[in-house]
């Protein structure tokens, strides 16, 4: 599943003691979607993982080892300019949105303090990696955007441009509120959290249960693909695994997604494979001389 703004909130809160005032050492960028910050807080060295993939964006410390590619990205080349040998003195989320904000100080060729944000836009098809100054002037962003004919609305994500926060469409943050008109109006809840919620009746007592990693794996009928979230949810029956950390949860979880990343595609092409084969040469009996070659 996608990872929606309660999920975020839990997932902040477990990383911010092992990244807040952590030391950029260095930043690779393995895969073309992929980002890893080798980080150092407290004399230990971790590696922060930042996802801006359309369907597996994401934010984590993982355990998994990357191979640095001999000629990096560009977007990484301006990230190790701007950010290595920093330190990150702000992570947050933004509100309850699907939004991370890291807050970066470090010193220019004079000396001076200099302060840039990274944003992690974690929004599906719209997922985005920027990076900014201190006055929240773009300097790039792994995707550009620009209002079209079909979106004249859309956010100016390009160098040189102001960053502007995501639309909230008018939902509110649910940790900041008692009272709503209905569940639709808060940010950050997904579906599977609504009908959690519909069940149970409690909005504030549900998210903020305590964290309990989870994944809750296909049945074929009330969960059709792997599931996980950062809590148990009595909602659902199918049979689960639980996980010491939101982030062994993920790396878990999205190593065993990407062995088979098109699995889904795989899976509907074999099926199509009979009706796309003329009958006689699926169903054709090998012939004697087959048969002694093959031997």
């Amino acid at each position: 599943m996608a990872i929606d703004g309660v999920f975020l909130h839990h997932l902040i809160t477990e990383l911010t003691p092992f990244v807040k005032d952590a030391k950029v050492n260095k930043i690779i960028q393995p895969d073309y979607h992929i980002f890893i910050m080798n980080i150092r807080k407290n004399g230990e060295n971790r590696d922060l993982l930042l996802s801006y993939d359309l369907n597996n964006a994401r934010i984590h410390l993982t355990n998994e080892k990357y191979d640095n590619p001999t000629t990096p990205y560009g977007f990484c080349m301006l990230l190790r300019k701007y950010l290595e040998r920093s330190i990150i003195t702000g992570f947050e989320q933004i509100e309850n949105d699907r939004l991370v904000k890291l807050t970066f100080k470090t010193s220019n060729e004079l000396g001076d303090d200099t302060v840039y944000h990274l944003f992690l836009e974690i929004m599906g098809r719209n997922a985005n990696l920027i990076l900014t100054n201190d006055s929240y002037i773009i300097i790039d962003a792994v995707r550009h955007f620009v209002p079209s004919l079909d979106n004249e609305k859309a956010r100016i994500i390009l160098p040189k441009a102001t960053y502007v926060l995501p639309s909230d469409n008018g939902q509110i943050n649910p940790y900041k509120v008692t009272t709503f008109s209905s569940l639709d109006t808060l940010q950050g809840v997904s579906k599977a959290l609504i009908k959690e919620i519909n069940l149970l009746g409690n909005v504030n007592k549900i998210i903020t249960r305590e964290t309990l990693p989870v994944v809750y794996e296909a049945d074929g009928e009330n969960i059709k693909s792997s599931f996980f979230y950062c809590f148990k949810l009595d909602s659902l029956t199918s049979s689960f695994k639980t996980y010491p950390s939101l982030s062994k949860m993920l790396d878990y979880y999205y190593k065993k997604e990407t062995i088979f990343p098109n699995k889904n595609f795989l899976r509907y092409f074999l099926k199509r494979i009979p009706s796309r084969v003329p009958p006689c040469l699926l169903y054709t009996s090998p012939s004697p001389r087959d048969v002694e070659e093959s031997r």
